[in-house]
């Protein structure tokens, strides 16, 4: 019937073509149907041959399509080899964490307890039970916060320096601090441990530690891929391309 670049095109593969239309509810008794069926069937084949020969007749969409695959496979190797791996592999990043935990250091830090009353009574009232010792936190605020919430707030944690600034104001030695009036309220601070210098936990430093694993991992990888492969430079395409 047709011939499209070197493939032709039969009557046996119109008729089908045909079939497939009447099987779709497109069906009109008249020479007239035939036709427009056999020229939207010629538009057909003409468009699916340009498009399988695409990369055939133009060189850049070819180059274009080349990198576009060749950077899926890059990725999907990558992913593998390095930032799927990194998360996966517990047992490679607890290793890597142990060979290298110096990087990932805690300074020096205090454990305190940061008490904030309302008044100077409410204050007093709590340095006294906190040095007693005889009560738990959560004891003294539920006794201390019968009338009102906002009698006592109590905060505890581990700070290094420059987290917070009722911290860094007083001496990092173990014990009650004075009474510190800011903001309307009255703050006395127990400082109950003296943290020095020491490696983060894994869960610590997770991020940081799974960050330096890919990039340990990756580079791994690429100086076993340039064992065992050799890097040629064609030096007429690289003049080429400056």
């Amino acid at each position: 019937m047709f011939t499209i670049g070197n493939k032709s095109f039969t009557q046996q593969d119109f008729a089908e073509y045909f079939d497939k239309q009447i099987s779709m509810g497109l069906k009109e008794d008249s020479a007239a149907y035939v036709n427009r069926i056999y020229k939207q069937y010629v538009e057909d084949c003409a468009l699916k041959f340009e498009n399988d020969n695409l990369e055939n007749k133009y060189p850049e969409f070819k180059a274009l399509m080349k990198e576009y695959r060749d950077g899926i496979l890059l990725f999907s190797l990558t992913d593998e080899k390095v930032w799927s791996k990194a998360v996966k592999d517990t047992t490679g990043l607890k290793a890597y964490y142990e060979s290298n935990k110096e990087n990932y250091m805690w300074d020096d830090r205090v454990q305190a307890t940061i008490y904030t009353c309302s008044n100077l009574n409410i204050a007093n009232t709590t340095q006294k039970l906190v040095k007693k010792g005889k009560l738990t936190d959560e004891e003294i605020l539920k006794q201390l916060n019968k009338n009102s919430q906002l009698n006592l707030k109590i905060e505890s944690g581990k700070y290094l320096k420059n987290e917070n600034s009722l911290i860094d104001s007083i001496p990092w030695v173990v014990g009650i601090t004075q009474n510190i009036v800011t903001d309307g309220s009255v703050v006395f601070i127990k400082i109950s441990q003296i943290i020095p210098k020491q490696p983060k936990t894994l869960i610590e430093a997770r991020g940081l530690v799974t960050a330096d694993y890919q990039t340990y991992l990756e580079e791994k990888w690429l100086n076993e891929l340039k064992a065992k492969y050799t890097v040629e430079i064609n030096k007429e395409v690289l003049s080429a391309i400056e």
